[in-house]
Formats: C-alpha cells, sequence, structure tokens
C-alpha cells in the first residue's frame, strides 16, 4: 500500500520540530511482574478504599514491521500462563489480554497501560480467589509526540495497524490462547479474553482471524457440531478499521453457526456469548466522522487490490460498529427509550450493573430483532456516558462494562452451535 504525500510531509516535519517517538522496546528484560492496586485506584465507589488486588502483568512488544523486539517475552507469557493454570487446583485462572491504539505504547508514560492495570486490579475484585494475569502487547501506535501535529500520524498508524499483524504476532497469540487450554497443562481450561483498542482492534481482529477461521474449519473436518473457540470473549472497543475487513469474517459465521434468536418476553430464551463485540461510542467523534474524511483523502492512493469489491461504498468509509448494516444489538440504560422498546421484542442478552457515583445503574444489552447480522460477532453502540469520546476508554463506567462483559461471557455457553452441512 503506497504512502501517500501528505503523510510524508507531516512526518518529517513533525520529527523536525518535536521529534519522534522512537520505535524501541519499553520492556527489555522485565519478568512477569506482580503488581497490586489499592481499591481506590479503580474503584472510589467502594469502601474497602486501601485493600490490595494482587494479578500478574506481563509485556509483549513488537516492532514497527512486526517483529518481536525479544522474542523471550512471548516465553516468559507462555510460562506464566501454565503457572496461573495450575497454582490453585480446582480453580481456573483469567488471562486478559490487551492491545493498545492509536498515540500509545508500553511506557509507564501510556494511558492506556496504567488503564488496563486497572482493568485487571478490577477482575481480582470480582473474585480474589482466582489468578488473575494480563498481557499487554505493545506496538509504535504513537510515532509523534507534539500535541497537534501527532493527530496528522492517523494516515501512517493506520497503515501499521495492518501490517503489524504479520505472522510473528498471529503465532504469539495463537500460542498464547493455546497455552490457556491446553488439556496437558491442566483438565481445567483458562478463561481467556482479548480486548483491542483503537488500530489496536484493528491489529487484534487481523491477528486472531485465521484462527477463528481455522476453529471452524476444524468443527466442520471433524464432523463436530460446535465450534471450540480460540478464547472465551474478543473485545474492538473503537476499532478503527474499515468494515470491509470484518465483512469476511462477519460473513462467515453467519453462513456457519446458527444466529442468535429474538425471543418476545415472556418466552423463556437461552442466553449465549459471542465469540466477538465489535463495540464503539455514539461520542467518538475520531472513527465516526474523522475516519471516513481520513478514508476519502487516502482511497486515490490505496492498491487497487485493497478497495476490493466494495466500489467505494460504506464498508470502506465506515468502521464496522459504526456501519449499520452490520450491527446486531443495542447497549444502553435500562431506562432508554430505545432499549425498552427493543426489550418489548427481544429479551435481553446481558443485563451489566455499572457504578456511578453513589449509584448502581444497569445496562442492557438486548438483541435488534430487525438486524441482519445474527451471527457470534455482535455489533453495537455504545452511549457516551459509558466512553465518552474515542480515547478516553479508561473511565470507571467502562471499566466495570468490561468486568461485567467478562463474568456474564463465563457464566454461559457460546454460541457455537454450527448449521447443518
Amino acid at each position: 500500500m503506497a504512502r501517500t504525500a501528505h503523510t510524508i510531509v507531516a512526518a518529517l516535519l513533525a520529527c523536525t520540530i518535536s521529534g519522534c517517538v522512537a520505535d524501541k522496546q519499553y520492556r527489555a528484560g522485565v519478568p512477569v511482574a506482580t503488581e497490586a492496586l489499592k481499591v481506590r485506584d479503580f474503584d472510589r465507589t467502594q469502601t474497602d478504599l486501601e485493600g490490595l488486588r494482587s494479578y500478574r502483568l506481563a509485556f509483549m512488544e513488537f516492532k514497527d514491521n512486526g517483529q518481536m523486539f525479544e522474542p523471550a517475552q512471548l516465553r516468559r507469557a507462555i510460562d506464566e500462563v501454565h503457572r496461573a493454570r495450575t497454582a490453585r487446583p480446582g480453580k481456573p485462572p483469567l488471562i486478559a489480554l490487551f492491545v493498545h491504539g492509536w498515540k500509545n505504547n508500553a511506557s509507564d508514560g501510556s494511558g492506556n497501560v496504567w488503564g488496563f492495570r486497572q482493568v485487571l486490579a478490577g477482575l481480582v475484585d470480582q473474585d480474589p480467589t482466582r489468578e488473575v494475569v494480563g498481557v499487554y502487547v505493545g506496538w509504535r501506535g504513537a510515532t509523534v509526540s507534539a500535541p497537534i501535529l501527532k493527530e496528522f500520524t492517523v494516515f501512517d498508524r493506520h497503515h501499521a495497524a495492518q501490517r503489524v499483524p504479520v505472522p510473528v504476532m498471529r503465532g504469539a497469540l495463537q500460542e498464547l490462547m493455546a497455552a490457556a487450554k491446553d488439556p496437558s497443562v491442566s483438565s481445567l481450561p483458562a478463561a481467556m479474553v482479548l480486548i483491542g483498542h483503537s488500530f489496536g482492534g484493528a491489529v487484534l481482529e487481523s491477528a486472531v482471524m485465521p484462527a477463528l477461521d481455522t476453529a471452524i474449519s476444524a468443527a466442520r473436518a471433524a464432523k463436530q457440531t460446535t465450534v471450540t473457540w480460540p478464547a472465551d470473549l474478543i473485545i474492538l472497543l473503537n476499532e478503527a478499521q474499515e468494515g470491509q475487513e470484518s465483512k469476511p469474517l462477519l460473513d462467515l459465521m453467519a453462513k456457519e453457526l446458527k444466529p442468535w434468536t429474538c425471543t418476545a418476553p415472556p418466552n423463556p430464551v437461552v442466553n449465549k456469548r459471542p465469540a466477538l463485540i465489535s463495540i464503539s461510542s455514539t461520542g467518538d467523534v475520531a472513527t465516526r466522522g474523522y475516519f471516513p474524511g481520513e478514508q476519502l483523502i487516502a482511497r486515490p492512493f490505496q492498491d487497487k487490490k485493497y478497495k476490493r469489491s466494495d466500489g467505494g461504498g460504506k464498508l470502506y468509509y465506515e468502521t464496522t460498529a459504526h456501519n449499520g448494516t452490520l450491527r446486531s444489538h443495542l447497549f444502553d440504560r435500562a431506562d432508554a427509550d430505545d432499549i425498552k422498546a427493543a426489550v418489548a421484542k427481544c429479551q435481553p442478552a446481558m443485563r451489566l450493573t455499572m457504578s456511578m457515583g453513589a449509584n448502581d445503574v444497569n445496562y442492557i444489552i438486548v438483541p435488534d430483532g430487525a438486524a441482519a447480522n445474527k451471527s457470534p460477532y455482535w455489533v453495537m453502540h455504545m452511549p457516551p456516558s459509558v466512553v465518552p469520546d474515542h480515547s478516553t476508554i479508561f473511565t470507571q463506567v467502562f471499566r466495570d462494562v468490561v468486568i461485567s462483559l467478562v463474568q456474564n461471557a463465563l457464566l454461559v455457553d457460546p454460541q457455537d452451535e454450527l448449521t447443518t452441512p
């Protein structure tokens, strides 16, 4: 894919004026760390503000060309997953992996590092008897540090997000997912949750797509009735990637997996969890407004193969969650008018309780009965009360959303039943 002239000029000016953020490793030789946060560091709504919540954190860092800076980081992360699976017999651990987004990296100066730590501590708080291991995947999401000039790196980092998940990263994530489920380590598989934000969502989706495809093919080849997903839940948050990149996977799942159903109350319903959730805030101006503009500017410079058969339509200009034809569910407060109307037609798929100041507020995920997408790839919007914009993701409410999603997902069976051949 050709680089545009304006991207190169912007990058040169930025480096000249303010200096570039180097393509370097931030966690060289660092072992997996045991860390602990005070409750007040991740949830000020609780009374036990001084209590500590301990977790383990590993890093895996990738160069701008998609290679690993230090392959030993993968080995350390896998060893940690194995350790966690045998640390507490009879209690499977939770492995949470996070791929950061635009303008971030793996340094302690990155807000995403600290936000992920808060999520990990919150997951421990939900069940202190369970081992929680975090794996932070770093790449060069930030190239320029100047406040204004760094906004112009969107073109180059969009390109990088599609270049970084080469076979090395794909293989690393597959090894981690396999380590979480390997029966030779323990009879109890670990719960595995993958989260990607912004361009990191694009990196994550591209990296795991082959594993999901392989899982479906393997189930068919073995004449199974269900698919064994390589991870328990994959969350793409404010993903900065055109919908046409997600559409092939969504179409494959729609073809091969039995659809979710919309059951009107009070008929009984068996809730299932999705394989993937793509969720973006309606307050995310970056992916909702700027992204289509970036695509419009970049399109003349794109390789013809990249344009594919979309013909310049919405799937090229809109991200997955902002494309109305792909959305499958609604997510909002239980008292929101659109939710009340949807619940009258379809029973909720998940009920989540969020902490908002001194009060708890109920949120609901409910199927859109009129949606064309009924696959295990759920697509939805969320209100700005949860995530106000593109980058401010680790709010108290959103941390509660992630924790509740994980807890709900682990309590129900997956949407994994294959259609009749």
